[in-house]
């Protein structure tokens, strides 16, 4: 009004009407400032019409977007009028929006369904007031916000992250205390029996195994599991008193059921191991009772609980090592007197053991004890009954028989019946060697040998050939370096004329155990043949050559009742040892099998051992 009273006044007199620019820009100020203030209002406003909202019925979300809009817009308008960020009252809408945007998200976090007394406790002594308690009726959002807690943002979002960590420690306890609860420990029952053996599930097991895991992680949390530790100690404890009692109770389970018919049914172990018997039968009662009231409390924790238990088991799993101790103990003397039980199991064993005074029960464990033998066939008188205690005939696994020399009796100790029997197979092996040696004598005057063949074993018509093809190679040998220039290839014609009669037969009709004795004798007379052959073609002159000497040479040695066959090779030499193969093949014999034979034989020479390797077929055998 001043400026138009003056440029008026000017313009009467005259004079130069003067221009007043700053109330224009003073106009715009105060407008633009008129425009602040009411976005200020606005602000507050808006920020106070939250005040009253019930902390239950905040909506935290919605109240973020309102205040982003509202710092949106301001910010808008600052860039579009530049001026007003450098007043007091545009930085102080700024700051109220800015304090509302912390705020918001910690009352946001504080809504945590993992908030607790103890968490609000520690947020009251942070915001320094004597208590809060959201489950007020008449906690509001103004209340919150005078907790300033905005000013205190790391350690409130300490407490929330401390609140939602101890809330996943006490699901998982929850959950591991409810598994717990229902967990059951099953039980079998012992060979159809009433005493029952504890069985624990795949569920036991791996719930024992994870649920230490888990509270072992728990323990690694530091400060968050403060709240819990003891809880949390506690079921460390009693998961791991738990596996500690499973795992002794199941030792102790097996071993009572591998023990209790062996001390309990075995006459044999009891006067033997008298003592120790009666040690089992105390602790059999004692299992028994035990077994009898657990199966009554189904729980794992309960019954693995009980007062005294882990030291009971502790103790019965003393007592069942010492008698199975003295168990060992007995059957390694036994093993000592016939070495051949140490190729069957402690069970197998205990069972021959057992039913030693009735051979028949042992027949099934023969072919763990020998190479070949498979079953016994005893005596049976005109009326058809069988004597189980007198063996006439060896059966092979093959099914190969053989007949024994004299009957076998199978009475006393098994262990030194067995023995006794060990013996009686050899020699009845050693009788026929004697004989098919004897009769192969025969072979170009009586019975060709593709005939004699069928009168022996395939053990005596396999050994007999070699000890032949010795002799009469060395023979040959002989009656070259006596001057006889052809004596070698007129024994090649020999070789090659028995196999072509080998041929013969073997094309023809044949059992099934005679094809397989015919072969393997074929199998050896090539071998045979191409080993003259070699001796003509290298021109070997006599027995000392080595390519005579590292042969594998076969010898009868009958030097009174010994009937012994003796194996040489180089300036190695063995005894045959009698052991009854059956008839069984033979593999093809190779370069390589001769190399394998002097190696091994050297090895044994020198009282070392041999482990030939490489693929099937190359000679190993």
């Amino acid at each position: 009004k001043e400026a138009r009273g003056y440029n008026e006044l000017e313009e009467l007199f005259e004079l130069q009407v003067s221009k007043y620019p700053e109330t224009g820009d003073t106009r715009t100020e105060l407008r633009l400032l008129k425009t602040v203030w009411d976005v200020k209002a606005l602000v507050l406003g808006t920020h106070d019409s939250w005040n009253q909202q019930l902390w239950n019925d905040i909506k935290t979300d919605d109240l973020e977007d309102v205040n982003k809009n509202l710092l949106k817009n301001l910010r808008k308008m600052a860039n579009d009028n530049p001026v007003v960020k450098g007043w007091v009252v545009y930085r102080s809408i700024e700051d109220a929006i800015k304090n509302m945007s912390v705020v918001l998200p910690l009352i946001n976090s504080l809504h945590s369904p993992a908030m607790r007394d103890r968490h609000w406790k520690n947020l009251a002594r942070i915001c320094g007031v004597k208590s809060i308690d959201p489950n007020d009726p008449k906690f509001t959002f103004e209340d919150t916000v005078d907790l300033k807690v905005h000013e205190h943002a790391e350690d409130v979002e300490e407490i929330v992250e401390t609140a939602n960590k101890e809330l996943k420690i006490e699901r998982k306890l929850r959950d591991i205390e409810m598994l717990w609860k229902d967990m059951t420990l099953d039980y079998a029952p012992h060979n159809g029996t009433e005493t029952f053996l504890i069985r624990p599930s795949e569920e036991v097991i791996e719930g024992l195994e994870s649920h230490q895991l888990e509270l072992q992680s728990m323990i690694g949390m530091g400060k968050f599991v403060d709240f819990f530790k003891d809880r949390v100690l506690n079921w460390q404890s009693t998961l791991g008193s738990v596996e500690d009692v499973i795992k002794v109770w199941s030792n102790v389970s097996r071993s009572w059921a591998a023990l209790e018919s062996i001390f309990l049914a075995s006459a044999d172990i009891r006067s033997q191991l008298p003592e120790d018997t009666k040690r089992f039968e105390g602790l059999d009662s004692e299992f028994k009772e035990l077994m009898k009231d657990a199966v009554n409390d189904p729980n794992v924790i309960s019954v693995c609980s009980v007062e005294g238990r882990q030291e009971l088991l502790a103790n019965m799993m003393a007592k069942l090592d010492q008698c199975q101790k003295s168990l060992n103990e007995y059957l390694d003397q036994k093993k000592k007197i016939f070495p051949r039980f140490y190729f069957v199991s402690n069970v197998a064993l205990l069972d021959m053991l057992a039913n030693g005074t009735n051979p028949p029960k042992i027949m099934k464990y023969l072919g763990d004890c020998y190479d070949s033998l498979d079953e016994l066939v005893f005596v049976t008188d005109e009326h058809g009954v069988q004597n189980n205690k007198l063996a006439i005939e060896m059966v092979a696994k093959d099914k190969e028989r053989l007949m024994l020399s004299e009957p076998f009796a199978l009475e006393g100790e098994v262990e030194r019946y067995l023995n006794n029997l060990t013996e009686a197979m050899r020699h009845t092996l050693k009788v026929k060697m004697l004989d098919g040696y004897n009769s192969a004598a025969n072979w170009e005057m009586d019975k060709p040998r593709h005939l004699w063949l069928f009168d022996f074993p395939a053990q005596t018509v396999v050994t007999c050939s070699q000890i032949y093809w010795t002799e009469e190679s060395e023979t040959s040998l002989e009656d070259l370096s006596g001057g006889q220039e052809d004596a070698v290839k007129r024994y090649l014609q020999v070789c090659e004329n028995r196999l072509q009669e080998l041929i013969k037969l073997v094309l023809g009709s044949l059992s099934r155990g005679d094809r397989v004795k015919t072969i393997t004798i074929i199998t050896l007379d090539v071998h045979g043949r191409d080993v003259v052959q070699r001796l003509i073609d290298e021109k070997v002159e006599g027995l000392e050559a080595f390519l005579w000497q590292q042969q594998l040479r076969f010898y009868w040695m009958n030097g009174g009742n010994a009937m012994d066959t003796e194996i040489r090779i180089c300036d190695f030499k063995t005894k045959y040892f009698y052991e009854w193969i059956g008839n069984t093949g033979r593999l093809v014999i190779t370069p390589l099998t001769d190399r394998c034979y002097v190696t091994l034989t050297m090895g044994l020479r020198l009282f070392l051992g041999g482990a030939p390797a490489g693929p099937a077929g190359t000679g190993k055998k």
